[in-house]
């Protein structure tokens, strides 16, 4: 999915997680039982190297939720899994 894309995803119905190793809040701290209702979960990673400041931006404008992992840092092809399992497990899925 392209960040094009990403900006129309109607935001009611929805939620995008964007995981960022500076951010200020935690996963467990946005994610609860009741995003277990919406109609999609978005989690987005951004490449090696990190998001630039100006998707980052878009990002936030579109009801983004910049999120972090806790104080560890994961490369981009860790990230996903390790952010799929820690939502699915915080909305009950599991």
């Amino acid at each position: 999915m392209s960040l094009s894309q990403l900006l129309e995803i109607e935001s009611e119905k929805s939620a995008i997680l964007v995981m960022h190793e500076s951010a200020e809040v935690k996963l467990s701290t946005v994610v609860s039982r009741k995003f277990a209702g919406l109609n999609e979960i978005v989690i987005v990673i951004g490449p090696e190297g990190g998001l630039s400041d100006n998707e980052l931006t878009l990002l936030l404008g579109a009801g983004a939720h910049i999120v972090g992992l806790g104080p560890e840092v994961f490369r981009s092809a860790h990230a996903g899994g390790a952010a799929l399992s820690a939502v699915s497990a915080l909305i009950g899925r599991w």
